[in-house]
């Protein structure tokens, strides 16, 4: 949703935008219903014209199916360079940035680059175990497209010193924040029908909304929940999709944890109604120096909608929504502590946690901006 939002962004201020993209399937690499025949076609979409490849991304555990899925990306979105015949003036790319890398090249054009992954950081994890040689190999190439790049933008202090470890020079560098991925992010009054509905009203609820994978850590909400206990007074609310989603449904189920819903995946215009309901939004990310440099995508979703957030992680998001005021902060993987905040939250008196929400909303509107940032990209782009 954002790259749609720069490029319809950028076509409003005057430039002709090109995308070349897979067929949508995040986060469940199942592709969307209305999509499974828009392979190798052409659309356009709020002026940004989009050619869809046959390609859709890995998303499972093992670094070299998804390594080779990315080169399979490569070699289908430079076919589809050549046999649309795209004659670009510029291309940006995303991490990893090897199609934008080679386009740059083929086409001796302005590379720029978006860095929001620690490439191929992410593949040593424990989730992946990326072999030390594979990894040697990746880090060179990668090193390379930085040094192709003729600016890099990225989302956090921490990202930036990251890619100056990588020997990116500093004036090439430049903070670009997200933003809330659709105009019906905001905030909303609660809807007594929807509360009703889906169990939402006369309790505490703690919400989580967003995708459901290894990096996001959910199981922590099924380990406060049986720290906290049963109980009617409170609920975690799990909204999205996700590898892990299955997984932790039977576990909460196995556990016996009555106070932990699954939602499943609800559409951006209705997300913001569902927001409305949560007295706490939840914000955890795993414990490891590679999420530390991160500020995930749902947490501008979270401060347009303007309600409390609690931050189960360390570094640039824990630090965000400290210096804003708009939550509480504990360190990552420790249920314990997550469960003391929320009993915290619960004690507090309203007016105290609304609070939280409006610091929340009046930051988002203050240095996130979306027509603000896009006008600062088309500047970058432009000089």
């Amino acid at each position: 949703m954002r790259e749609h939002d720069l490029a319809a962004g950028l076509v409003s201020l005057g430039h002709e935008v090109v995308v070349i993209t897979g067929l949508p399937s995040y986060p469940a690499g199942i592709v969307y219903d209305g999509y499974k025949d828009k392979a190798n076609k052409w659309e356009i979409v709020n002026g940004v014209r989009i050619y869809r490849i046959p390609f859709v991304g890995d998303r499972g555990r093992s670094p070299i199916k998804r390594i080779g899925s990315l080169l399979l990306f490569t070699f289908f979105t430079i076919r589809a360079l050549y046999s649309q015949k795209i004659q670009p003036d510029m291309v940006r790319a995303n991490q990893f940035g090897l199609p934008g890398y080679l386009i740059g090249f083929l086409r001796d054009i302005p590379f720029f680059l978006d860095v929001q992954d620690m490439w191929p950081e992410w593949a040593k994890t424990s989730n992946f175990s990326l072999s030390k040689f594979l990894y040697e190999i990746l880090d060179w190439q990668q090193k390379q497209i930085y040094r192709k790049a003729r600016k890099i933008t990225t989302i956090s202090k921490r990202f930036k010193q990251y890619l100056e470890s990588k020997g990116v020079p500093t004036e090439k560098i430049f903070i670009l924040s997200n933003w809330a991925g659709s105009d019906d992010f905001r905030v909303a009054p609660r809807d007594i029908n929807l509360g009703l509905q889906e169990g939402l009203a006369g309790k505490f609820n703690i919400v989580y909304a967003g995708n459901i994978g290894s990096a996001q850590g959910v199981e922590i909400v099924l380990q406060s929940a049986e720290a906290l206990g049963n109980s009617d007074q409170f609920q975690f609310i799990v909204i999205g999709d996700g590898l892990e989603k299955n997984d932790l449904e039977n576990q909460a189920r196995q556990m016996g944890l009555e106070t932990v819903r699954f939602l499943g995946k609800k559409p951006p215009g209705q997300l913001a109604q569902y927001l409305a309901w949560a007295d706490v939004l939840l914000l955890p990310l795993r414990k490891d120096p590679i999420y530390e440099v991160t500020i995930p995508s749902k947490t501008f979703t979270y401060l347009a909608c303007g309600r409390p957030i609690l931050v189960s992680a360390n570094g640039d998001v824990a630090d965000l929504i400290s210096e804003i005021g708009a939550g509480i902060v504990v360190p990552p993987e420790d249920a314990q502590a997550l469960a003391l905040a929320i009993q915290e939250l619960m004690s507090m008196e309203p007016s105290q946690r609304e609070q939280y929400g409006r610091n929340a909303q009046i930051a988002y509107q203050k240095y996130f901006d979306r027509n603000e940032l896009i006008r600062q990209y088309d500047q970058l782009i432009s000089t």
